[in-house]
């Protein structure tokens, strides 16, 4: 077998080490299995949520000429981490006749390996959000006493007391802003002015027309500190616009706003991002028509139908939600719930994210310490003036933003996942109310990968690529009465006995689903 290796590190702070590490293993990896390794793709400070990665588009460019029988990773999210585009990116590699492995992660056969692999990295997300849960309360707290809470907005800074302080540079530059737009004059004009005489947002960035509008809104430019829509006080951070021009503002892009289109969603489309045309691969988003009785009915379309590139007919939100919501609660057996939970549990105590960044802030503290020091000598030594000042104050306002990340960072640290939290978390599922609709968005969230749409057939896939998929008759499904599906039913789409016994893991559950009964597909062979 022939393969590419693929590496990425997220964060710039990580060291050319970690990189090396990853590669080693794979190397490691290919050598016992009798690999060769033809290529290597590395992405430095690339975040798997996207794919503006330079190596991972060219790996999914030359993977497709067929050189290759695999891609080996570390772990399965140095891939991708968006389960939309992931899905997407796996179906062209296996077009092309290529396997994506993961050499640290094994996915089990049986029952248990449908949802293994997406499990892990859904589960932990939950107990990740718990914590952000926990997190926003703090800072809640600390907005009530207007402090810093986020990046700084052009115009301020955080100051050495953990409140706003204003960049003198950076307000001139807001009220530039505000005075143009207030005179009527073109955005784009202002944008390219400011680029010419090199100037940057508050991220960095080059302006452009879209870079004024949360600006322009911003209410902190006349003192009032606002967090979260929870809070907002009146003389919270120091003021940079007055009143009179920062209303006109107001006015005027209340007048110049673009007024919505005629259509606005009526009804939520949970699977939205996770659906697919079968046909042509193009997301499926929602769309809604009303019959000549004036009923209202709600589907979802290929994107691609609608710029008449791809003949895919719209299918009905009701049914294939219902369908999706069984298939992906029938996963949810003893056996599965009590392996995920032992998996998770294990995955998370070996995790070193957190870990590594606390490392990393530690360093960045120590050097700013270093810088205060030297500041502190010249002080010390006479050299007293605007610039010491000045960079002391800058110290300073990094100590304390480092301190704040390091807080958080230490709390990440020290989050312990334990698998009866999570079995329980996985039981709740099953008892829930399938007409709530927060119910039903959280089981698609944690259980459902994606779903591809064919002209006979939905394919859904369990957080997993191929090796955990069921099929379900699409002409079958548009027959099912909607209050059969969406109610308690008395039967299960699939088999309660499990997942047909393959000699490999290469195997999926064909089943029908017929109106107010079953009719099972005959059960493959091993072989």
């Amino acid at each position: 077998m022939r393969a590419f290796i693929y590496c990425r590190f997220s964060s710039h702070k990580q060291q050319e080490l970690s990189i090396e590490g990853q590669r080693d293993i794979c190397l490691e990896y290919a050598t016992n299995h009798n690999i060769t390794v033809v290529g290597e793709y590395i992405d430095r400070a690339r975040s798997a949520r996207t794919e503006n990665r330079n190596d991972f588009r060219r790996l999914i460019r030359d993977a497709a000429t067929g050189v290759v029988d695999c891609v080996l990773v570390w772990r399965y999210d140095r891939f991708f981490r968006n389960r939309a585009e992931s899905a997407l990116y796996r179906k062209q590699l296996e077009a092309a006749g290529v396997h994506l492995i993961s050499v640290t992660e094994f996915i089990p056969d049986g029952s248990a390996g449908v949802i293994t692999q997406g499990m892990i990295e859904t589960v932990a997300e939950y107990f990740s959000a718990k914590l952000a849960e926990d997190v926003s309360r703090g800072m809640s707290k600390a907005a009530q006493h207007c402090q810093v809470t986020g990046s700084a907005p052009l115009g301020y800074r955080p100051g050495p007391d953990k409140r706003w302080q204003i960049d003198p540079v950076g307000a001139e530059l807001v009220r530039r802003i505000y005075e143009w737009y207030d005179g009527g004059q073109p955005m784009g004009q202002l944008a390219d002015q400011l680029n010419k005489e090199g100037h940057k947002t508050a991220y960095g960035k080059s302006f452009t027309k879209s870079s004024f509008t949360t600006i322009l809104r911003n209410k902190k430019y006349i003192g009032i500190y606002e967090y979260d829509g929870t809070v907002s006080i009146a003389g919270g951070c120091p003021r940079i616009i007055e009143d009179d021009l920062f209303f006109r503002v107001q006015r005027r892009l209340e007048a110049n706003r673009h007024r919505p289109g005629a259509y606005k969603a009526e009804t939520e489309y949970m699977l939205s991002g996770k659906l697919f045309c079968g046909l042509c691969g193009s997301p499926m988003t929602g769309t809604a028509g009303t019959s000549k009785s004036g009923v209202r009915h709600y589907y979802y379309t290929c994107n691609n139908r609608r710029v008449k590139k791809c003949q895919k007919g719209n299918v009905r939100l009701d049914l294939i939600e219902a369908a999706v919501l069984q298939s992906a609660l029938d996963i949810l057996t003893d056996d599965n719930i009590a392996y995920i939970s032992r998996e998770v549990e294990h995955r998370c105590s070996e995790s070193s994210d957190s870990k590594a960044l606390l490392a990393s802030l530690g360093a960045q503290l120590a050097e700013v310490e270093k810088r205060l020091k030297n500041i502190g000598n010249a002080i010390s030594q006479g050299i007293i003036t605007e610039t010491t000042k000045q960079l002391l104050m800058d110290a300073e306002a990094d100590r304390a933003g480092l301190r704040q990340q390091i807080e958080k960072a230490t709390v990440q640290a020290a989050l312990e996942v334990k698998a009866s939290a999570v079995a329980c978390w996985l039981d709740g599922f099953r008892r829930g109310n399938r007409n709530d609709p927060d119910f039903r968005r959280q089981v698609f969230g944690a259980l459902v990968h994606s779903v591809f749409v064919y002209e006979d057939h939905l394919k859904i896939i369990f957080n997993v690529d191929k090796d955990g998929t069921a099929i379900v008759s699409f002409s079958a499904v548009q027959n099912i009465c909607v209050s059969d599906v969406s109610g308690a039913l008395s039967c299960s789409y699939l088999e309660g006995t499990g997942v047909p016994k393959m000699g490999n893991t290469m195997w999926c559950f064909p089943f029908l689903i017929r109106q107010k009964g079953l009719e099972r597909a005959a059960r493959p062979q091993a072989g």
